[in-house]
């Protein structure tokens, strides 16, 4: 009932920020080390389909047919309406048509004496620059450690929602020459070394006005078919600890 910054300062407790040790692909990597141990397939849902005894039937790629009662689904967008819209159609041209921002990332280095804004995580430029640069981030700045040794540890990100076309065009020489003309001009660094260029055609689902009518319409497709459980970025956030969370939930 009070001042919303009154409260922030009040509370005992705040939120920090931390790094996995081996970042956050070691999470990924342990789920898969848990899941050869067990009853672990490796193939491309087709499609699911409902039974009469409240069971689910899951077609392959490898051309089995799994029958169960429970099935979490952790896709989003078009990948998930691909094999659920024999289920519904409707729910599917819905999830078809959620829109996501394509992205190169790429990491590069600067020498540790280089000048960058300091007291800051990064820099974010406005959409429709000529380059398509959306932001640089100073990853050394929050985590020290994670840089090469005598060198600044920077990410810079290009794309954006719907370019798809640029993410899947720009070959990596292009790329390595626009991150040091971005780096140059607008920065003032000059000696950076690229380090990793990775690109994601679809990357971050965009929750646009009116996308809670999409996820009601997920619970009600839950609430009819019992034992669905949406668990993807569809619903719930975009973040690892999003979709922990949402998984917990069920």
């Amino acid at each position: 009932g009070g001042n919303l910054l009154d409260y922030i300062k009040q509370k005992e407790s705040r939120g920090a920020m931390f790094v996995l040790k081996n970042g956050s692909e070691s999470i990924v990597k342990k789920l898969q080390e848990k899941a050869n141990k067990v009853n672990y397939i490796d193939s491309e849902v087709l499609e699911i389909t409902a039974l009469k005894n409240s069971s689910y039937q899951v077609k392959l790629g490898n051309g089995e047919n799994l029958i169960t009662k429970n099935v979490y689904i952790a896709t989003s967008g078009s990948d998930t309406a691909s094999y659920l819209h024999a289920m519904d159609e409707e729910l599917a041209n819905e999830l078809r048509n959620i829109a996501y921002t394509a992205l190169v990332v790429v990491n590069c280095g600067v020498p540790s004496d280089e000048k960058i804004i300091k007291a800051a995580y990064g820099v974010l430029f406005p959409e429709g620059t000529q380059s398509n640069l959306l932001g640089v981030m100073y990853n050394s700045e929050i985590f020290p450690h994670k840089a090469p040794k005598g060198y600044q540890l920077l990410t810079l990100c290009f794309g954006g929602r719907g370019k798809y076309d640029y993410v899947s065009s720009i070959s990596d020489e292009e790329i390595e020459k626009v991150v040091k003309s971005e780096l140059a001009n607008k920065l003032n660094l000059y000696n950076v070394q690229t380090l990793c260029i990775t690109k994601h055609k679809k990357v971050i689902p965009q929750y646009e006005l009116g996308h809670y009518k999409v996820i009601e319409k997920m619970k009600e497709f839950e609430n009819r078919y019992q034992g669905i459980n949406f668990i993807g970025a569809d619903i719930g956030g975009i973040a690892v600890p999003d979709r922990i969370r949402q998984a917990l939930s069920k």
